[in-house]
C-alpha cells in the first residue's frame, strides 16, 4: 500500500508540523501586534475602600480580630485543613 500524501506532496507528519508552525507564527504575530492593556492604572474609585480597610486593620477592629485569633485559633486551623464552615453546603 502506498503512503498517503496530502496536497503539495507532504506526508501527514510534515503537514502536522507545518500546521503547528503556522499556528505558532500566527500567535506570535498577534502578540506582537496587539496593543498593551493597562488595567487598574487609575484606582481613584478604590481609594475610599482602601482607606477604610487600612483604618480597620490598623485600628481597634484589627486589634480585636488579632486578639480573637490569639485566644481561639480554631478558625485559622479549620480553613487551613481545607474544611468549610459547618452547614455551608446546605
Amino acid at each position: 500500500m502506498k503512503p498517503q500524501t496530502l496536497p503539495l506532496g507532504l506526508s501527514p507528519r510534515q503537514h502536522t508540523t507545518l500546521l503547528a508552525l503556522g499556528l505558532l507564527a500566527l500567535v506570535a504575530t498577534l502578540m506582537l501586534v496587539s496593543h498593551p492593556t493597562f488595567a487598574g492604572t487609575g484606582g481613584a474609585e478604590f481609594n475610599p475602600l482602601y482607606t477604610k480597610l487600612s483604618d480597620w486593620m490598623t485600628g481597634y477592629l484589627g486589634r480585636v480580630v488579632a486578639a480573637v485569633f490569639i485566644i481561639d485559633p480554631s478558625p485559622v486551623s479549620w480553613f487551613a485543613c481545607g474544611r468549610t464552615l459547618p452547614g455551608a453546603g446546605l
